[in-house]
């Protein structure tokens, strides 16, 4: 009996899939969450780094200053900022908006002048 059920189940769900979008990605659209597309447009390919990027590019170490960070805040057209190790190897990005929330949070660490 349980089998039946689950073949049953799995069939309406692959078939639902084919003809609609799915609750969840039609809840997040209508609460406007920015969610990545399914399909990249086609104008987009052509897209470079160079033509998305400012030069020179502002970047972060991991453990940055305080002083470090509100000097890269201070460029305005700028929304991210690559995190690079020595050797400017990217290990990452981080926002705008997430420098400035750990900033009005004061989530740093206070170090020693001699350390």
């Amino acid at each position: 009996m349980f089998v039946p059920v689950v073949v049953s189940i799995l069939i309406a769900f692959y078939v639902g899939d084919l003809y609609n979008k799915s609750i969840y990605v039609i809840s997040v659209r209508l609460k406007n969450i920015p969610f990545l597309a399914e399909h990249i447009p086609h104008k987009v390919h052509k897209v470079t780094a160079n033509t998305m990027m400012k030069c020179p590019v502002r970047t972060l170490s991991p453990i940055a200053t305080v002083e470090d960070i509100n000097k890269v805040l201070g460029i305005p057209i700028i929304h991210g900022f690559p995190v690079v190790e020595e050797g400017d190897q990217v290990i990452g990005l981080v926002t705008r908006e997430s420098l400035m929330v750990l900033l009005g949070n004061k989530c740093w660490i206070e170090r020693d002048e001699n350390s």
